[in-house]
């Protein structure tokens, strides 16, 4: 793998990697075997940004200025939504405890 990872977060209770790359990709990385990705999802701009919405599902933002929730099995975007900010300068997202707030914080350039 010779891509910039953008982002990770934990998924499947603990028992899988999730990387964003800059490519556009998201690899799944079994815990503890790092050497080689049990699966990869392709979402199509970066990665740049990301936040566990469940142990099944992301929430993604890149540098094309959307969001987009991904399922890790079956692997597909299940949503896809333009942000009303410049996500290109996404820096990170948050999500509320009970998953109806979605936070995005940017910097300025």
């Amino acid at each position: 793998m010779n891509e910039d990872i953008m982002s990770l977060t934990m998924v499947m209770h603990g028992g899988f990697v999730a990387c964003g790359t800059q490519e556009g990709i998201i690899y799944l990385f079994k815990w503890g075997k790092f050497n080689d990705a049990a699966d990869r999802i392709l979402v199509g701009e970066s990665v740049d940004t990301m936040v566990k919405y469940d142990e099944n599902k992301l929430i993604i933002g890149g540098y094309d200025g959307m969001l987009k929730q991904v399922g890790l099995y079956p692997n597909k975007v299940l949503w896809t939504e333009k942000s009303d900010t410049e996500l290109h300068n996404a820096n990170k997202l948050a999500l509320s405890s009970n998953k109806e707030l979605l936070g995005i914080a940017t910097i300025d350039s």
